[in-house]
C-alpha cells in the first residue's frame, strides 16, 4: 500500500510524523526537513511502496539546494563534502533550483537524506530517516501472507515469485 508523505504532512505535521525521523539541529545543521517544509524552504517528500521509495526534492526558490542520499548504509564518494564543516564525506546528491526533481530508490533497510550544502545555511538539515518497505519475497507467502498480496492460495503466491525470477534471468 502506497503512503504519500506529502498528503500526510498536512494532517500529521502537528504530531511530528510525516514518514521521516529527524535528528536534533546543531550549528552545521540548524534546521530539519519538517521545519523547512513548514517554512516553504528546500525540503523533500517521500512516497513509500514495497521495494521502492520515490523522493521529490523541492527547492521553491531561485538558488540551489543539494540533497545527499544514503541507501542501505552505502559508503561515501571519494570527494570531500563541499561544506568544509561536514567531515563524514560526500554521498550521491541531487541539486535543485526553483523547482523539484523526483527520483526512485530501492532500499532494503534504510534510506537517509540530508541537506548540508547549497541553500541557505539556516535551512540545512542532518541525516533524516525515510521509511522503507522491503520488496516482498516468496517467504512472505507464508502464514496467510499470500492473502495480503492478492493470491488465491499460498502455492499461487510462491509460483508468482518463481515465475518472476525465471523471467529476470
Amino acid at each position: 500500500m502506497k503512503r504519500s508523505v506529502a498528503l500526510l504532512a498536512a494532517t500529521c505535521f502537528a504530531f511530528g510524523a510525516i514518514g521521516t525521523a529527524s535528528v536534533a539541529a546543531d550549528e552545521v545543521t540548524p534546521s530539519t526537513n519538517e521545519t523547512n517544509l513548514a517554512n516553504g524552504w528546500a525540503h523533500f517528500v517521500a512516497d513509500t511502496a514495497p521495494g521502492a521509495t520515490t523522493v521529490t526534492f523541492v527547492q521553491p526558490r531561485g538558488f540551489a539546494a543539494c540533497f545527499e542520499v544514503r541507501v542501505d548504509g552505502e559508503e561515501p564518494r571519494p570527494e570531500a563534502n563541499p561544506n568544509p564543516a561536514v567531515t563524514d564525506g560526500l554521498w550521491n546528491f541531487t541539486c535543485v533550483t526553483n523547482g523539484s526533481e523526483t527520483e526512485t530508490f530501492s532500499a532494503e533497510d534504510s534510506l537517509e537524506i540530508r541537506m548540508v550544502f547549497g541553500a541557505e545555511s539556516d535551512e540545512r538539515f542532518d541525516w533524516t530517516d525515510v521509511e522503507v518497505l522491503p520488496a516482498p519475497s516468496k517467504r512472505d507467502c507464508k502464514k496467510g501472507g499470500w492473502k495480503d498480496m492478492g493470491h488465491r492460495n499460498q502455492g499461487q503466491c510462491v509460483a508468482s515469485f518463481q515465475a518472476s525470477s525465471k523471467a529476470g534471468k
